[in-house]
């Protein structure tokens, strides 16, 4: 298995245009991958300012994934596993770090990816390949 796994989710808007005439976002389309030694890559469908939680859901439902685990750190919480590889997956929203599922909000054009890093304890250390 590769040291460094990456999950990519871009984040489109789906709109559905009412009786009325105007636009209003129903759903907002996610296109969520796994990347190993190959790219996977499906589309998913959350509501609009959905979390993270909510992607990895929908991408677990589709087979994007075959699940995930999160830890919680008092109310708020990270993804300490996916696909049954646990240990440290950094969370990025649109290039930016991010600690905490709760605060990716799916918004057009957004883009959630994790990255996997392996670290390893030695007496006095602790270091991420």
């Amino acid at each position: 298995m590769s040291a460094t796994k990456t999950i990519f989710a871009a984040v489109g808007l789906t709109a559905v245009l009412l009786s009325s005439g105007a636009a209003r976002a129903s759903a907002v389309t996610v296109h969520f991958g796994l990347q190993t030694r190959q790219h996977a890559y499906c589309a998913v469908s959350v509501p609009p300012g959905s979390n993270a939680i909510a992607v990895l859901n929908a991408a677990e439902r589709r087979h994007c994934i075959t699940g995930y685990r999160l830890q919680y750190w008092g109310s708020r919480a990270y993804v300490s596993a996916i696909d049954g590889v646990g240990g440290r997956w950094a969370q990025f929203e649109n290039d930016k770090h991010e600690w905490y599922v709760q605060n990716f909000k799916a918004d057009p054009g957004d883009r959630l990816v994790y990255v996997y890093e392996r670290c390893v304890f030695t007496p006095g250390s602790y270091v991420c390949i």
